[in-house]
């Protein structure tokens, strides 16, 4: 599951999510909108916080799709 398929399954808005996630707006913004990857240690972190929907697998599986 991505990150936006996380956040539109669970009706969050973007500040919501930052806060669950624990990171800033603008931050998760870049990551939503594919303008930054997440660290290893920061895809850990949204692995656990997001239940294990969204696994660092993901960000290397949408790396590898667009290049």
């Amino acid at each position: 599951m991505t990150l936006h398929e996380y956040r539109s399954e669970h009706a969050l808005t973007i500040d919501q999510l930052a806060t669950q996630l624990g990171i800033a707006r603008n931050t998760l913004t870049s990551l939503l909108y594919g303008h930054r990857q997440p660290s290893m240690r920061m895809a850990l972190l949204i692995e656990d916080r997001t239940g294990g929907k969204v696994t660092p697998r993901t960000w290397h599986d949408d790396q590898q799709a667009a290049g």
